[in-house]
């Protein structure tokens, strides 16, 4: 069987490489990178904005590369320094749920705090990560893109997912009071945490489901009160 999952994961690539070069072709964006114009928001040095290209032989705006790895190194500084806060807030309210142990509700209202935790960094991380990639001044669009994904991906990686790992593999065995015991069908052998990863993910999906309908349901509110005050 691992053979095979080798052998179909080594031919899977190569066709997908195929593929990708036959639409690539097809949909005229072959090369596209190469030949990509500069973004608006690109700006040259301040010593040195526009100098003749060593390749065109033409004027081009230039950003020595330098000075962005500088600004790629602080911006990578800034992505730790939020996932440190990240991961000491969850910690905190994962104490909190110790404390509470003893409380029948605790354990839910910790969730919860989880579950708005994730939202509120998510979106705060949301503008720091832009601003940052801003800041980074890259010339091209796929550039531009291709480094905030990167950011993106570095922090939603632990904010959507280290309080789900904490729970379970590791609070079990780190927090005095173990798991809730909460229903028999999910605590088997009062060894794991089925029953609190249950609640978590409840919780979480929950909290999105809300902010998605309120997206929705908001804006509705907000014309249909307009339309009624203009009408009246």
């Amino acid at each position: 069987m691992a053979i095979f999952l080798v052998i179909w994961a080594a031919c899977y690539k190569e066709e997908w490489d195929r593929e990708q070069q036959i639409c690539a072709v097809k949909w005229g964006t072959l090369g596209l990178e190469d030949a990509e114009p500069d973004r608006p928001q690109f700006v040259g040095d301040e010593k040195e904005k526009r100098r003749i290209s060593p390749i065109t032989n033409q004027k081009e705006t230039y950003f020595p590369p330098e000075k962005r790895a500088q600004r790629q190194r602080f911006g990578l500084c800034v992505v730790f320094v939020f996932i440190v806060l990240l991961l000491g807030c969850v910690s905190f309210i994962f104490f909190m749920e110790n404390l509470l142990a003893e409380v029948s509700w605790g354990s839910t209202v910790c969730s919860l705090m989880q579950s708005i935790l994730i939202q509120v960094m998510s979106a705060i991380y949301a503008v720091v990560s832009t601003t940052l990639n801003d800041y980074e001044n890259y010339r091209t669009e796929t550039q531009y893109e291709d480094n905030l994904i990167l950011k993106k991906f570095l922090f939603e990686m632990f904010n959507n997912y280290s309080a789900i790992v904490f729970t379970a593999f590791l609070k079990n065995n780190i927090m005095s009071h173990g798991c809730s015991s909460g229903n028999s069908d999910f605590v088997i052998g009062g060894g794991n945490c089925l029953a609190d990863m249950k609640e978590l993910l409840m919780s979480i999906f929950a909290t999105r489901f809300l902010l998605a309908g309120a997206t929705v349901v908001v804006p509705l509110i907000s014309d249909t009160l307009e339309w009624i005050s203009d009408h009246c």
